[in-house]
């Protein structure tokens, strides 16, 4: 739960930043949070609700939060994210291999373009609710914490160990040590940056899903009405490890992988778990999608999807 750490946040930065704690924006309410998941397109994340409920960013005019970061208001996330979701369908990044991901919520930025990402999808083998460093203009797109819950608290008791002045850290390395102890196993590096081909092959196998997942049925809902990410998900990560193991049984020498957990695009709201095997280079030969209802139940197994 991210809301005791949001506590002790808000009770350190009246206490020992107030100014920058009287330039934080109200909270904003159910119908506000409503309005952002139709401008994203997919259901919030609880703790995304949370942190915009407690506050909605900080003034555009006013200190930064950590570094030259500001905490992103939920009108500058939508304006993110839709300028980045234009960029996608205009083909601007054909040429870059998983520059922007739709998929990725802004929740920090520096005003050129840099941002801190809450990552929905679990890009890059991580998992789904992981922070992602995004770079306007370089490619490391690095996993910096499990969790929002768990950087929020790293970051929290930093402060409170007194190793902050303002935004700043007093001591780099001291606070990069802190990190590491914290969250162990972080920051992890973009896998997909290791291996331009694999990382090719796996833009084509998400397009090539997103087609096939694109006319299947599945319940119509409103976008605003919150997902229980634990009950839908959960079931579709187990399915798509059923089938992994599967197919390792059947395919000794496949590339088996768990690939994305996606929702499904316009107001259908089944979650669908999708993995590839057999990628060879810049090719893929097969895919499977396992569609989960909003119960929690498997209402689509093994559809077939080819290259």
């Amino acid at each position: 739960m991210i809301q005791p750490i949001l506590q002790r946040l808000d009770r350190w930065l009246a206490t020992h930043r107030p100014q920058f704690h009287s330039q934080l924006r109200p909270g904003i309410d159910s119908e506000a949070l409503a309005k952002l998941a139709k401008k994203v397109r997919f259901p919030l994340p609880e703790n995304l609700r949370a942190l915009l409920e407690w506050h909605d960013g900080s003034k555009a005019a006013g200190e930064n939060f950590l570094w030259n970061y500001r905490l992103l208001s939920a009108n500058e996330i939508a304006e993110a994210t839709s300028m980045f979701r234009g960029h996608l369908k205009a083909g601007e990044f054909e040429d870059k291999i998983d520059w922007w991901v739709d998929g990725w919520i802004p929740l920090l930025g520096n005003g050129a373009d840099d941002y801190i990402c809450l990552d929905t999808l679990g890009s890059f083998g991580g998992s789904p609710g992981q922070l992602l460093q995004f770079y306007h203009d370089d490619y490391p797109r690095d996993g910096i914490a499990p969790s929002v819950d768990a950087w929020f608290d790293a970051l929290v008791s930093a402060f409170e160990n007194g190793l902050f002045e303002q935004a700043y850290p007093r001591d780099e390395e001291a606070f990069r040590a802190h990190l590491a102890a914290a969250l162990p196993g972080y920051p992890k590096d973009a896998a997909a940056r290791k291996n331009d081909a694999k990382a090719r092959a796996r833009i084509s196998t998400r397009d090539a899903v997103k087609n096939a997942v694109a006319t299947l049925d599945g319940p119509v809902a409103d976008l605003a009405i919150r997902i229980d990410r634990e009950k839908v998900l959960k079931p579709a990560q187990r399915a798509v490890a059923e089938a992994c193991d599967s197919l390792s049984s059947r395919r000794a020498s496949a590339t088996v992988e768990v690939f994305e957990v996606l929702a499904a695009p316009n107001t259908k709201r089944v979650a669908y778990a999708v993995w590839s095997t057999s990628t060879v280079g810049e090719t893929w030969r097969d895919g499977y999608v396992v569609g989960i209802d909003l119960k929690g139940q498997v209402v689509l197994k093994d559809k077939k999807v080819q290259a």
